[in-house]
């Protein structure tokens, strides 16, 4: 958070700008929550990696393992992670998220600290991708549940953040115009 607090200081220092709305796929698209959850800000998470703590404790006998089938160096990131569920990957990726310790999983997860003052979001997901729906549906959930405005777009297929965003960018930037 220290990095976020830093851009969103280095931006209302040089900018005269009073509203500010961010978008992002993935572990960014958990940052634009992040932000949504401490600054008000309208936020837009494509795949974003919500569902932290939950998962891992109902996927403890899953052995993590990283994709050696891509190239995460050197490929497109709108072609990386678009081959489906993948439970060892997703395990082995939050792992890294959290620097192998499972302490920082709770805090980690988004959905626990919602509040009133929490902006509005958008909330983008395949139904068969790498990332598990169950994040968006308690995210939203939360949302809901604190009277914070929530739209969620499901996707059939496999496609992540980035490898769909095209599909959805009408919506994306409609969203982001009417807040």
């Amino acid at each position: 958070m220290t990095d976020m607090d830093q851009v969103v200081a280095w931006v209302r220092q040089r900018f005269t700008i009073n509203i500010i709305k961010v978008i992002g796929g993935s572990a960014v698209g958990n940052m634009a929550v992040e932000l949504a959850i401490k600054y008000g800000f309208a936020a837009v998470s494509l795949s974003g990696i919500l569902d932290i703590d939950g998962w891992l404790q109902e996927h403890k006998n899953v052995v993590a393992q990283p994709d050696t089938t891509q190239d995460f160096t050197n490929a497109a990131s709108a072609t990386i992670n678009q081959a489906g569920a993948d439970d060892a990957f997703y395990k082995w990726f939050i792992m890294n998220y959290l620097n192998q310790n499972l302490e920082l999983a709770e805090a980690a997860t988004a959905y626990h600290r919602v509040n009133e003052g929490t902006g509005s979001m958008l909330l983008v997901n395949s139904l068969n991708e790498f990332v598990p729906t169950s994040g968006v549906l308690q995210l939203a959930a939360r949302l809901a549940q604190m009277h914070v405005p929530v739209s969620t777009i499901w996707l059939a297929g496999t496609q992540h953040a980035k490898g769909y965003l095209a599909q959805v960018w009408p919506v994306v930037r409609d969203f982001l115009l009417a807040q």
